[in-house]
């Protein structure tokens, strides 16, 4: 009797398909998605065509717009820059609103006149003046005097008239800082400035006067040294040439 036990339906079957045998049909629904991607595909490359020859069209067309230059033509000059103005003026006059004309700007480019200058001013028994000239220097100028020596009863006083003056306590005192002082703590125009030894003034000259002498103004430290007791003056004078 035969004992065969009876396959499974789902049992591979014992032999492979001979060579040769043809592939087995792709489902429908498989190759409805196959032509969907295909076509996608090449729809992208023609969008991605399309753009490319629209950028090269639209490069050719700009390149067309651009005129060509000719040997007879020259490209416009560029406007040359202009110097801007600096914070700090270079001249003597300070440039504020409310500064007098005859105002020293203390960072102006001061140059030294002469320095350490002695002058010996020599009263006479009597009462009497005796000017100074500070542009040279000079005792009893015939003309140009920027300040005056009184002497009278023992009582010796400076004038300064048109120039312009102030008390300092530095005999060093630097152009830069007689101009600061002067700016803030000028002496009257009338004023009698009583001397004694060591006594420091600073003194600018009268800018209308350097103007109608046509010379340049200056500033001046101006020490009395000594007072001898024939009432002989001893000053020991420094100037600065002011600019502008």
């Amino acid at each position: 009797m035969s004992t065969q036990t009876p396959q499974s339906p789902d049992a591979q079957p014992p032999f492979p398909p001979p060579p040769g045998a043809s592939a087995p049909p792709v489902p429908p629904k498989r190759r409805r998605i196959l032509v969907l991607v295909l076509i996608s595909v090449v729809a992208t490359l023609v969008a991605l065509g399309a753009v490319a020859f629209a950028g090269y069209e639209a490069g050719r067309a700009s390149n067309a717009a651009q005129p060509t230059p000719t040997g007879g033509t020259t490209p416009p000059a560029r406007p040359t820059p202009t110097a801007q103005p600096t914070d700090q003026p270079t001249d003597g006059i300070t440039p504020t609103p409310n500064a007098a004309p005859s105002d020293i700007n203390p960072s102006a480019p001061f140059t030294p006149a002469y320095q350490s200058q002695e002058l010996k001013l020599r009263p006479a028994d009597s009462c009497t003046q005796i000017s100074i000239d500070l542009d040279e220097p000079r005792v009893n100028p015939s003309k140009g005097a920027d300040f005056l020596l009184h002497s009278c009863n023992e009582r010796q006083t400076f004038q300064f008239g048109d120039s312009t003056a102030s008390v300092i306590d530095n005999p060093n005192a630097t152009p830069a800082e007689c101009a600061d002082s002067i700016r803030t703590s000028s002496l009257s125009s009338n004023a009698a400035l009583p001397i004694q030894a060591n006594l420091v003034v600073c003194v600018a000259t009268s800018l209308p006067a350097a103007l109608e002498q046509g010379i340049k103004r200056k500033i001046a430290v101006v020490v009395v040294k000594a007072i001898a007791a024939d009432q002989t003056v001893t000053l020991v004078v420094s100037a600065w040439t002011v600019p502008g």
